[in-house]
């Protein structure tokens, strides 16, 4: 049987992280996602569901035109889980480029190593990435 595809007429981007929950002491997978689906259901935080092992939970988000409406998506459920910081650090990263990017510029305009690596010295003590909303 034939599964008929309906694409959408301009690009679009979903995301599904799957997370493994960690027992913080330990450091071993722990089946605790009973627990934390019945709290976010509770909170009232959505997208979260159960995965293939009670270790793992799934979030997904709706479909998006753009990376940062997808950014958008994911906020609530990043605050919930307590990793909005680790969202807003990602939003930064898009808004300034990766670090190999900045890199490669650096090297095209001064054609220096040197001057790589004093750019990457600059970025640690300023901390260009610096977490904003």
């Amino acid at each position: 049987m034939a599964i008929q595809f309906f694409g959408s007429p301009e690009p679009t981007i979903g995301v599904e992280i799957e997370i493994q929950l960690i027992d913080p002491e330990t450091r071993d997978l722990t089946p605790r996602s009973i627990a934390l689906l019945e709290g976010c259901r509770a909170q009232g935080i959505e997208r979260v569901k159960a995965e293939i092992t009670q270790a793992m939970i799934e979030v997904d988000t709706e479909i998006s035109e753009d990376i940062l409406n997808l950014m958008e998506h994911l906020a609530p459920v990043a605050k919930g889980l307590n990793s909005y910081e680790e969202l807003l650090y990602v939003k930064e990263m898009i808004r300034t480029g990766v670090s190999a990017k900045r890199q490669r510029a650096v090297f095209h305009e001064k054609r220096s190593l040197q001057a790589v690596v004093d750019a990457l010295i600059d970025d640690l003590e300023t901390d260009t990435l610096t977490l904003t909303s």
